[in-house]
């Protein structure tokens, strides 16, 4: 579709343009519900949403360019929820995942705006994130999600992937924090905040058994360790024992975790068998 408009665009007139921009995600969108009809499995309505997603995202952004409006993060919360109604329209979690990403971009342009930054720059405080991280992984917890297909997974990890990001950058870089502190005062408390919510994710995914939130809290706590190891050892340790001791501090922190994990399911397995 992209190559299409690429390449005829210019051939047409204004009014002609127009015309296409509009009818393309409402035909596609048509094509959507026909196919829901007719196809049993889903896939090829699937398929038709992501073209009508595309074709509603061409739509803003050309028609902007046509009429010369100025950019403006509106677009995005359009695109999010265009985004969250096909992907529970049809039970699809790519387009979960591009509304949440839409979300973040346009929640953090707003916050960005309303600490007097242009929202285009909202990228650069990580801070704008953090915020919409956390309703977006608390949002599964108040509006269960069990008729949609490993949604619940995506808010969640998603949400913690991007706030450890966040965290991680202040972490190191404290010049881009909105806290009247010093850069050594920031980058300290976010280190300290990182390590305390990646080993409580890792808890919170053994406690609810949800491999892939475990996952993601153990490979964060070790970036966050690997982190202070290199401040403090990089300089002057050889690298082979840098990299021994690195190692060694993971599967130890592993090691730990499975204990925890063991421990959890084997005080589950009583409650499992007096429910049965």
């Amino acid at each position: 579709m992209f190559f299409l408009f690429y390449q005829y665009w210019g051939f047409f007139g204004t009014a002609a343009q127009v015309g296409l921009l509009i009818s393309a995600p409402l035909l596609s969108l048509a094509l959507v519900g026909w196919l829901m009809r007719i196809d049993a499995s889903g896939y090829y309505a699937k398929l038709a949403a992501l073209v009508s997603f595309a074709a509603w995202v061409l739509n803003i952004v050309m028609l902007g360019s046509i009429f010369n409006l100025p950019a403006s993060p509106n677009a995005f919360a359009v695109f999010a929820l265009y985004a969250f109604t096909l992907a529970y329209l049809l039970n699809l979690r790519l387009l979960l995942a591009v509304g949440m990403l839409c979300s973040y971009i346009f929640l953090g342009a707003r916050f960005g705006s309303w600490m007097g930054s242009y929202w285009v720059s909202t990228g650069e405080y990580p801070e704008h994130f953090l915020l919409t991280s956390l309703l977006f992984f608390l949002l599964p917890l108040k509006f269960k999600q069990q008729h949609y297909d490993g949604f619940a997974a995506i808010y969640q990890i998603l949400a913690a992937v991007v706030f450890f990001i966040a965290i991680l950058i202040l972490a190191n870089w404290g010049s881009v924090s909105y806290l009247p502190w010093s850069h050594s005062v920031i980058e300290g408390l976010y280190q300290v905040l990182g390590f305390v919510c990646s080993a409580l994710l890792v808890l919170y995914g053994i406690r609810q058994q949800a491999a892939k939130l475990m996952l993601t809290g153990n490979v964060f706590f070790a970036l966050f360790l690997y982190t202070k190891f290199f401040d403090w050892w990089w300089d002057w340790l050889p690298k082979y024992l840098f990299f021994f001791l690195l190692g060694l501090t993971a599967i130890l922190a592993l090691l730990i975790f499975n204990r925890l994990r063991l421990v959890v399911q084997t005080a589950a397995k009583p409650d499992e068998v007096a429910n049965v």
